[in-house]
């Protein structure tokens, strides 16, 4: 029989990386203190479970990952260019990038763009 953390999908996304998709902090809360789950495990792109949450804009979820351990300086280049190439001054941008983390972007988020848009 398969454990959960052996089960994955498409570009080897598990249980945790769907449950951040999707902001479920008490499933990952589970995932990860229940069964044990690796909380920095990545998929075919390289991403965690926090890049996911972050990703989608999930912040609790992402916090909550920081918290318990994860690393926010893993994090896919082409991630965090797609977000300062939206959101912040486009000069100098390669520069810009490589000083964020996945836990600058979440602070960033959470300050200029999640209150002005819900």
């Amino acid at each position: 029989m398969k454990t959960v953390e052996a089960i994955k999908a498409a570009k080897k996304r598990g249980a945790l990386h769907f449950a951040a998709l999707e902001g479920q902090t008490e499933i990952c809360y589970y995932l990860l203190e229940d069964l044990k789950l690796q909380i920095d495990s990545k998929d075919d792109d390289v991403d965690t479970a926090l890049i996911h949450a972050a990703w989608r804009g999930h912040t609790a979820t992402a916090k909550y990952f920081i918290d318990h351990g994860a690393d926010p300086t893993i994090a896919c280049i082409f991630f965090l260019i797609f977000v300062l190439a939206m959101f912040c001054d486009k000069t100098n941008l390669l520069a810009q990038c490589a000083r964020w983390t996945c836990l600058v972007w979440i602070d960033w988020f959470e300050l200029n763009y999640r209150h002005r848009h819900l």
